[in-house]
């Protein structure tokens, strides 16, 4: 995976699958958040966000149970309703197991 550092995450994703789909924050205005400040915001080309997903799936492949879609604001691209990204599941029993609340 190439990250565009600095990179953040929740805490609470410590185990997941970072998935940088956009650098920055496209807004980057609030006065209480410093966080992107060093970067300019754009969204990263769909096919590296795939050639991440499929370098994650060679390296880590059942080790990943949850993806964090990182910058500060993945939403913002073009098309983008959650879900973001819907792949197939590579374990049958992750089909069966209940999205988290």
């Amino acid at each position: 995976m190439r990250y565009d550092m600095p990179l953040f995450r929740p805490p609470s994703e410590a185990r997941s699958f970072i998935l940088q789909s956009t650098l920055g924050c496209s807004w980057n205005n609030c006065t209480y958040c410093h966080m992107y400040r060093s970067k300019q915001f754009q969204i990263r080309p769909l096919a590296d966000s795939l050639a991440d997903i499929a370098q994650a799936g060679r390296e880590a492949g059942d080790l990943i149970e949850k993806v964090f879609v990182a910058d500060g604001d993945a939403l913002v691209m073009p098309g983008v309703s959650p879900p973001l990204i819907t792949l197939p599941p590579s374990r049958p029993e992750a089909a069966e197991r209940p999205a988290p609340a």
